[in-house]
């Protein structure tokens, strides 16, 4: 299930049991004057792992055939996404009979434990999710010999609306908050009777889309997937709020308007995100839908939505991170990224990061956060910025900041970036330069990285930190699983084979080590991690200013026939340890 990394856990206090047990009575029932089933907001993938015992709670083995209601679990992050039914959106995704049934099953076994108040799910952050589902999936729940019996429905419904109505004063502030107004608003907008939680969502959304949606339409975690999430929920209610006959307020709209065009620049060819700073790459299929409720919004956007900057020439699209992490900002699931890239080519990726890694556990999250788990270059083995462990509060050190500069040229025919940061100065003395230059065609991605000593305090800080053999560096770039790669003689270029049918070839200058090794692909549509591989190029810095040249070029024509719909099937081939 999404929505591990970067949450907060809601504890359930026994005034919220009390509030829920007495927002009955059972036979009071809303029904829906307008139905908010409009898109596929879940993953056929995860679906399938759902079906075969994957529930993703942290259970050893596989479980099939038993409810995910009946697993053991420990980690409060993982029982509020069960609570909130976020498996739901899986099981709808998949669209089969047995799905359904199972749904139905679920449903009605936490009805039978918990629907009268009882268990972890009753905070109003929750209860408000969980309503968010049960209002779009009310109706495929309702249908057909395994269903939930639309009178038991309405009646759920009604207690959770009279119940969050009861709690409003604790939906908390912030980016949570956020999501909460707007669902709420979602479900005063489709649900009868509910004209008052309509407006009081509605007054107390238009604040927060001001104050936590940037001018330009970012948001400080940086990470793509958080931004999409709010961008889709705002969407939601926006498009409830147009079948209720209702508009929108400004802040609400205007918020809308700035978040589409920088959720289209960090989209890449597949439709999907670039997994940056936490970041999953999202459900292509509910961002189309999204996108397709924002009107007049079709502008370019800012040159560097979030610092992200997007390439596009021909086929291929290359997304750079060049903004430092986000340290100290609560919430934020912040990875040493800087200046790495992801790139597709038609519908597929080509060159990934490894991923957030926070839905298979501690020490998977931990690896997917250091450096070289990004398509970026690694000097010693170190990542490029201070990341505090895992369930600390992010501050940002003194000691080791990171400062990063960019040039964006887009309008040029080979349009290219140059970036800069200084993360490995304070140890190093070395400052990273990488620029990427995508021609014209989209057929080749030149690449030059550059690690210079300018200032004397570098250069003496450089001076010491080896011993006259240089400093060791590594420039990484992560493959996608479904890329073939093999490498001429052992030592030579790399030849990579896409499932579309294109093959490309990567190329260095001058005397480096080249190689190819292990990598992993941390997918949270998936139920285990993907092995992958990854292209490794080694040498070390002796002088104050060492380039190092690359060189990513399609290869022959194209072909006659692409296969540009990859299946979203189950793993079949999971890596047994962390990176």
């Amino acid at each position: 299930m999404a929505g591990l990394a970067g949450g907060k856990a809601y504890r359930v206090t026994g005034i919220d049991r009390l509030h829920a047990r007495l927002s009955g009575p059972m036979h009071r029932r809303l029904a829906l004057r307008a139905d908010p089933a409009w898109a596929v907001f879940g993953h056929a993938a995860r679906g399938e792992a759902l079906l075969a015992g994957h529930f993703g709670l942290g259970e050893p083995s596989p479980r099939p055939g038993e409810p995910i209601w009946d697993i053991h679990c420990d980690d409060p992050l993982r029982e509020q996404g069960r609570q909130a039914f976020r498996w739901l959106d899986d099981l709808a995704a998949l669209s089969a009979p047995q799905a359904q049934r199972v749904a139905c099953q679920w449903v009605q076994i936490w009805l039978n434990r918990f629907g009268k108040g009882h268990g972890p799910g009753w905070h109003v952050v929750i209860a408000a999710e969980r309503l968010d589902r049960l209002l779009r999936y009310m109706t495929w729940l309702s249908t057909g010999t395994d269903a939930v019996p639309l009178a038991v429905l309405e009646r759920t419904v009604a207690r959770h609306q009279r119940f969050v109505q009861r709690r409003l004063r604790q939906v908390p502030g912030g980016f949570d908050g956020l999501l909460t107004w707007t669902r709420l608003l979602t479900a005063g907008a489709c649900l009868t009777q509910s004209e008052a939680l309509q407006a009081k969502a509605k007054a107390a959304l238009e604040p927060l889309c001001a104050k936590l949606i940037d001018t330009k339409g970012g948001i400080p975690t940086r990470n793509p997937e958080e931004l999409a999430d709010l961008f889709v929920a705002l969407a939601m209610a926006a498009r409830a709020l147009d079948l209720a006959e209702l508009s929108p307020g400004p802040e609400h709209a205007g918020a809308l308007a700035r978040l589409a065009p920088v959720v289209r620049g960090v989209r890449l060819g597949t439709g999907g995100l670039a997994r940056f700073q936490g970041g999953s790459a999202g459900c292509a299929v509910t961002l189309d839908a999204a996108m397709s409720v924002v009107q007049g919004a079709r502008g370019a956007g800012p040159a560097m939505p979030m610092g992200y900057v997007r390439l596009v020439r021909g086929r291929s699209i290359v997304v750079a991170d060049v903004a430092p992490p986000p340290l100290a900002v609560p919430g934020a699931d912040p990875h040493a990224g800087a200046l790495g890239f992801e790139m597709t080519s038609g519908r597929r990726r080509l060159i990934v990061n490894c991923g957030s890694g926070a839905g298979f556990g501690v020490e998977w999250h931990s690896a997917a956060r250091q450096s070289a788990s990004h398509s970026t270059l690694i000097v010693d083995g170190q990542s490029s910025c201070p990341l505090e462990p895992l369930g600390r509060a992010a501050r940002r050190s003194t000691e080791l900041p990171e400062d990063v500069e960019v040039e964006l040229h887009g309008d040029t025919p080979d349009t290219h970036v140059v970036a800069a940061h200084n993360g490995y100065a304070p140890g190093y003395g070395l400052i990273h330069v990488r620029r990427l230059d995508l021609d014209l065609s989209g057929g080749v991605l030149r690449g030059e990285d550059l690690l210079s000593a300018v200032t004397e305090t570098e250069k003496r800080r450089f001076s010491g930190a080896h011993d006259g053999r240089g400093v060791p560096f590594a420039l990484r770039f992560h493959l996608h699983p479904e890329v073939t790669a093999q490498q001429e003689d052992g030592t030579g270029p790399v030849h990579l084979a896409l499932p579309s049918g294109e093959r490309w070839c990567f190329r260095v200058e001058g005397a480096l080590s080249l190689r190819l090794d292990a990598s992993v692909y941390l997918d949270n549509t998936r139920a285990e991690p993907r092995a992958s591989r990854q292209i490794v190029l080694e040498g070390r810095a002796r002088d104050f200013a060492t380039t190092i040249r690359w060189r990513l070029e399609k290869e022959g024509d194209m072909p006659d026939f692409l296969r540009e719909n990859p299946r979203d099937g189950l793993l079949d081939d999971p890596v047994p340890g962390p990176a």
